[in-house]
C-alpha cells in the first residue's frame, strides 16, 4: 500500500502555475510533490474559517483541499502572499 496521494489541479491553478517564472514554478512544484507524498516538513495550515488549506513556498501560497476518503489533493490557486490572503 502506498502513502502517495493523488495531486489534481483546477484550471485556474494550472493557469497560475504556467504564468510563474520557471525557477519559482519549479520550487512550487517540488513543494506540491511533498503534498502528494505526505511530507510533514512542509508549512501547511488550514485557512481560518475555511475548508481550504494553504502551503507556504517562500512568498507564494498554494491553496488546496484534501479529501481523506480518496487521498486526493486538489490545488485551487497558486498566488503571491498578498493576493492569497485576500481570498
Amino acid at each position: 500500500m502506498s502513502d502517495e496521494r493523488a495531486l489534481r489541479f483546477t484550471r485556474t491553478a494550472e493557469k497560475e502555475l504556467r504564468r510563474l517564472d520557471p525557477s519559482i514554478r519549479a520550487r512550487v512544484l517540488r513543494a506540491m510533490d511533498g503534498l502528494g507524498a505526505d511530507d510533514r516538513s512542509l508549512d501547511v495550515r488550514r485557512l481560518t474559517g475555511s475548508e481550504h488549506f494553504r502551503l507556504r513556498v517562500g512568498d507564494w501560497r498554494v491553496i488546496f483541499d484534501y479529501d481523506r476518503a480518496t487521498q486526493t489533493v486538489l490545488v485551487r490557486h497558486v498566488l503571491p502572499r498578498g493576493r492569497a490572503h485576500e481570498r
